[in-house]
């Protein structure tokens, strides 16, 4: 059975160490009231980070010179989504071969069929709270604290959400985490919960038989991990009713740094010569996409879910300080990206697009409000919509560096103040004391 969120204790959890798989301890946390931003514009008014945060979405949205990364606009049922986030997964590896081997044959055929929304250029944004900040960014359209791990500093603030936005408009849907992690890594539980999650389904849940990873890390699979979810997403509990909504969210783990799975799990087989660290790296992404792909394929034979809207996207870039001598080596050079880009990848999307603009992972939140018809909730994050024409081709970077398409002065300070404003936000639990929860 999962773990019910709504009545259960925190009081220790809360303060447990919080640290997560990907970093170490997060800094003391700086304080500091909304109020104190000498420019920063409050949320949910018309001076919110970005242009006009609240206007309607056009027909036709983000022109381009290339035909192609104009969105379509098709049938879809949004009242079924699956978010799926994939470990350290960088846009460089897909639509490409290795040595004559596909990496991600998977990912590469959802991405060429007709309604596929799909953004290579997605900055990771990313601080030291690493896949607990992706969930904050996507789920919440907000930016990671400025010091510290906003998961550990302040678990218990207020936040908005995609899952409570879909619930407003669904009531009585079904909201779902699940992960191969233990629940007190990066205080998932209550994070779930105050994201507005029915349930966690985490490592206690599992059959932990099958695992990758080394030491203390070693975790469920991503096959078998998927697989127990198909059996678990059968049990007649878990999806009560079968025409009803749903907000179905996974997190992997086999991508994990340092890349590390056991070898009968390998699919393809790479020379030697590469250097280890990315030989290891391609080998695990490979084995995920399979996975994935599995995973995928069950869900459209599920009558429940074969309409679902699914999104799947990276926590992270996965090469970190690495990243400069593989992409300059022999094997990497022209393969490996020098930038830190996660793809964004929507199937069954209402508006089919390829992107090639680059944007944030902020931007991720305002474009699932768009494509799930969920425009009317009252937090619009502070990123913009993929689908809205003026949202600008640039992102800004943890290091406050622009990446992108020149902006002009006005949107890159807003830009870079989207960060301070974020910190704000969280540290003053402001939604909670505007009685916006």
């Amino acid at each position: 059975m999962a773990d019910a969120l709504s009545t259960g204790s925190d009081g220790e959890e809360a303060d447990a160490l919080s640290t997560g798989s990907d970093g170490e301890e997060a800094d003391a946390p700086r304080t500091g009231a909304l109020a104190d931003a000498p420019h920063a514009a409050q949320p949910g008014t018309d001076s919110s980070i970005g242009p006009d945060a609240h206007s309607p979405a056009p027909a036709v949205t983000r022109p381009s010179a290339h035909p192609a990364t104009r969105p379509k606009t098709l049938p879809g049922d949004r009242r079924r989504v699956v978010v799926i986030f994939v470990e350290s997964l960088e846009s460089w590896v897909l639509e490409r071969s290795v040595e004559g081997q596909e990496l991600t044959p998977g990912l590469n055929r959802l991405l060429h069929e007709e309604r596929t929304l799909y953004a290579p250029q997605v900055v990771t944004q990313v601080k030291g709270g690493r896949s607990i900040d992706a969930q904050l960014l996507v789920t919440a359209g907000l930016l990671p604290l400025e010091n510290g791990c906003w998961s550990a500093r302040c678990p218990h603030t207020a936040y908005p959400s995609l899952v409570k936005a879909f619930r407003q408009r669904h009531p009585g849907a079904r909201a779902l985490l699940f992960t191969p992690d233990k629940e007190i890594v990066w205080n998932q539980m209550i994070v779930a919960r105050e994201f507005g999650f029915d349930s966690l389904l985490s490592h206690k849940h599992f059959r932990n038989d099958r695992t990758t990873g080394t030491g203390s890390r070693r975790r469920l699979c991503d096959g078998a991990f998927f697989d127990q979810c198909l059996e678990k997403l059968a049990e007649p509990q878990m999806l009560p009713d079968t025409a009803g909504a749903c907000y179905l969210q996974f997190v992997t783990y086999s991508s994990h740094h340092p890349f590390v799975i056991p070898e009968e799990l390998h699919r393809i087989r790479l020379r030697q010569e590469m250097p280890r660290r990315l030989r290891d790296y391609l080998t695990a992404v490979n084995y995920v996409d399979h996975s994935l792909g599995e995973f995928i394929a069950a869900l459209r034979r599920n009558p429940r879910l074969s309409d679902a809207m699914i999104v799947i996207t990276g926590d992270h870039e996965g090469l970190a300080s690495e990243r400069p001598a593989l992409a300059s080596s022999a094997a990497g050079r022209g393969l490996v990206s020098e930038g830190r880009f996660t793809p964004l990848i929507v199937v069954n999307a209402p508006a089919a697009m390829r992107c090639t603009d680059t944007v944030g992972q902020i931007d991720i939140y305002p474009t699932l409000l768009d494509l799930l018809g969920l425009d009317d909730y009252h937090w619009h994050g502070l990123g913009r919509s993929l689908l809205r024409a003026d949202a600008p081709r640039a992102a800004v970077d943890p290091r406050l560096e622009r990446v992108g398409a020149a902006v002009d002065s006005t949107t890159e300070q807003h830009l870079r103040q989207a960060w301070s404003l974020s910190d704000r936000i969280i540290r003053s639990d402001y939604f909670r004391h505007t009685g916006r929860e």
